[in-house]
């Protein structure tokens, strides 16, 4: 893969405190990386905050792991796999043998994304947790998952416009859930967003966006030039 020396959005995120536009700015790129993904038959599986990497400037988003990604030309969805707090309803409740479809898991995931740049809380976890032991506290999750309860902290001034399009990205069944071109569509989505953002990895260019081979072989001299330092 290449380098992304901006590190992940959650260190980042960690260091500072967003905006609703800045929040924005980051989602708009996430959602254009995942329709990407979608186009190409692939669904990442596993959409968090520590898969989502930055340039050294800090404002190209740039999604990575696909350990657990899925081509759906292949076969279907049937193995629970993902990070807890960002899993969808539907991979809690699959029974066993049955399948879902793994974009629409990768759209829950990014509202879950998009609710913890907006407020620095997971949407599912209540500071009552812990108390609870480990399995105890894994099971309130997972049943305020499945029931999509969430809450809006009180003194927040995020839109009205952005908690619509938050709800519907956060809809329990995958089959009303919103979609990535919906996402794209929504009108707080398309505000600020720079003429052409649209063709962003799409339609598929696969010669445009690539690391040179120059730019390749300079990272990883330096990486065996810092290595022969510490040896030193």
């Amino acid at each position: 893969m290449e380098y992304a020396p901006g590190g992940s959005l959650s260190t980042y995120l960690a260091a500072n405190v967003f905006t609703e536009d800045v929040a924005r700015f980051f989602f708009q790129q996430l959602i254009f990386a995942v329709r990407y993904c979608h186009h190409m038959n692939v669904a990442n599986r596993d959409v968090k905050l520590e898969n989502t990497l930055l340039d050294a400037d800090k404002k190209l988003l740039k999604l990575c792991d696909f350990g657990l990604s899925k081509d759906s030309r292949s076969s279907l969805c049937k193995t629970r796999v993902g990070t807890p707090n960002y899993l969808a309803p539907e991979i809690v409740n699959m029974k066993k043998g049955g399948t879902y479809d793994g974009k629409a898991v990768d759209i829950w995931s990014c509202g879950v994304v998009l609710y913890v740049m907006l407020f620095r809380s997971f949407p599912f976890e209540r500071e009552c947790d812990r108390t609870l032991d480990m399995k105890a506290a894994m099971l309130a999750l997972m049943e305020r998952i499945v029931k999509s309860d969430y809450s809006v902290p009180s003194e927040s001034t995020v839109s009205a416009s952005c908690l619509d399009l938050l709800g519907k990205i956060l809809t329990p069944d995958p089959a009303q859930r919103i979609t990535v071109e919906g996402i794209i569509n929504h009108p707080w989505y398309q505000t600020d967003l720079p003429p052409g953002a649209d063709n962003t990895n799409y339609p598929v260019r696969p010669e445009e966006g690539l690391q040179s081979v120059q730019s390749i072989v300079e990272i990883l001299m330096e990486a065996n030039h810092m290595d022969d330092a510490m040896a030193c």
